[in-house]
């Protein structure tokens, strides 16, 4: 995250320096925008930017993943093992297949629950604050461009 937030520093202090060159050269600021390299600027940025949060989380989202999966591998070995168990136990003991019962009745709700855990590492906070941070130096520039237009 502290990658992001480096590239975001970067990407607003090319804003302002922006803002400075129309500011010196007396053009307006959205014809210092409209130069090739400064919306290639804006563009790397976003890119790189977006690349710099999610590849890492993509490696945490391989290893929840994998996890996930090896929980519910064990969840259901021992659900097949159980019942096989019931089914030697349906002629014989009723306290021991009521018990088997139980446990298979336990294993498929331990079942419903692993199979809700979340796979990638997102909340609503990491990402509402990603997108702050990508859409931040935008803001910037267009407050420019409106208040330029509004004062001009």
């Amino acid at each position: 995250m502290a990658i992001v937030y480096m590239i975001v520093i970067i990407a607003i202090s090319n804003v302002f320096g922006d803002i400075s060159e129309a500011v010196i050269t007396s053009k307006a600021y959205i014809d210092v925008v409209r130069q090739p390299f400064v919306f290639l600027t804006y563009i790397a940025y976003s890119v790189f930017a977006s690349l710099a949060f999610f590849a890492p989380l993509s490696l945490a989202h391989t290893s929840m993943k994998k996890a996930k999966n090896h929980f519910i591998t064990e969840i259901s070995d021992q659900f097949e093992i159980e019942l096989a168990n019931v089914q030697t136990l349906l002629a014989g003991d009723n306290a021991k297949l009521k018990n088997s019962l139980s446990k298979l009745e336990e294993l498929q709700k331990l079942y419903n629950v692993a199979s809700k855990f979340p796979v990638w590492p997102f909340n609503i906070g990491n990402l509402a604050g990603f997108f702050g941070a990508i859409v931040s130096p935008f803001l910037i520039s267009l407050i420019s461009i409106v208040t330029e237009q509004f004062f001009k």
